[in-house]
């Protein structure tokens, strides 16, 4: 049988994000989507954003996450500050007095699958780097920054210059990813999926993935983690590719937060000291337990991934 790492008790280094924290509004469809035309579904809302997201999976395995966001003067911006205190993550929030706080909508189709996207973000530009500047200097060297690529390009230089902390990057969407091409040296984790890594590279999405890898490999030093849905994990430590094969899922309730989940379990890993390959194994048992559920986030997942294995067999402790 095959040793798996189990979640242990929170370990003291901080993981400090700074990136998006706003509200996701997912639709889902009863029938296959009936383009220009009205389709019968229903609708959720929680708090959303791949910060928050991958902040909240970090502190549900027990670790110390942090997340610093910006949030218009409104009852949304309420109602994300009351969910991080109840998913545990240290929040620093900013006010915009220019924007209301940022949204996502989703529109799912009956099988969890995304038909159309629409992000209203345009609050982020007004982050202001000095406001967490004290907290930035305060990490330690073996603490984590982690920022993700809904904030704007000149914000990136700054942030990363302000601390001896390990870096880590999430490059969140083929559409922003190309902020972070320009800081990948300075990065000791990036964190991305096949279509958003072509946009850090200036590549077309349809090149083949070991291009893609090939070319991402000369512009960063960092460890890279690269997720393509339901096709293997590519993975880079020391030079070295490896990938895992992502077992078949029957049980998928909701894609949103899947690629969040598994960039918070292998923070996690990672944060604990393991090695790349253990912190995507577990990455990708913690993706398998969000997409089972409705949403980007569950709090037991210090539990649960104790005991969860992706063959069936029990995880040995």
């Amino acid at each position: 049988m095959a040793h798996h790492k189990s979640v242990s008790s929170a370990p003291s280094k901080r993981l400090f994000f700074v990136g998006a924290a706003h509200l996701d509004r997912v639709g889902r469809l009863d029938e296959s989507a009936d383009f220009e035309r009205s389709n019968p579904g229903s609708v959720k809302e929680w708090p959303g954003g791949a910060a928050l997201n991958v902040a909240s999976i970090v502190a549900s395995l027990g670790a110390n996450a942090e997340l610093a966001s910006i949030n218009g003067k409104d009852v949304q911006g309420d109602q994300i500050a009351a969910n991080m205190k109840q998913r545990g993550v240290g929040f620093h929030q900013q006010i915009s007095a220019h924007h209301p706080t940022a949204t996502y909508s989703a529109i799912l189709q009956p099988d969890g699958e995304l038909v159309i996207g629409l992000a209203d973000m345009a609050i982020y530009d007004d982050f202001k780097i000095e406001g967490i500047a004290d907290l930035l200097a305060g990490l330690a060297d073996d603490d984590w920054l982690i920022v993700d690529a809904n904030l704007p390009g000149a914000a990136f230089g700054p942030l990363l210059e302000a601390t001896r902390a390990n870096k880590a990057a999430i490059s969140t969407s083929a559409a922003k990813a190309g902020r972070l091409t320009p800081h990948l040296q300075q990065l000791d984790v990036l964190l991305t999926n096949r279509a958003e890594a072509a946009a850090l590279c200036g590549l077309e999405n349809s090149t083949p993935t070991v291009d893609i890898l090939s070319n991402l490999e000369q512009i960063t030093p960092s460890r890279i983690v690269c997720s393509d849905g339901a096709s293997p994990i590519w993975f880079v430590e020391n030079g070295q590719r490896q990938s895992l094969s992502v077992p078949t899922q029957n049980d998928i309730c909701d894609v949103t937060g899947a690629g969040d989940a598994l960039a918070g379990a292998c923070l996690y890993g990672l944060s604990c000291g393991w090695s790349l390959h253990d912190a995507v194994e577990l990455g990708m048992r913690t993706a398998h337990l969000i997409l089972a559920v409705d949403g980007p986030w569950r709090d037991d997942l210090h539990t649960v991934t104790k005991s969860a294995d992706l063959n069936g067999k029990p995880v040995e402790k």
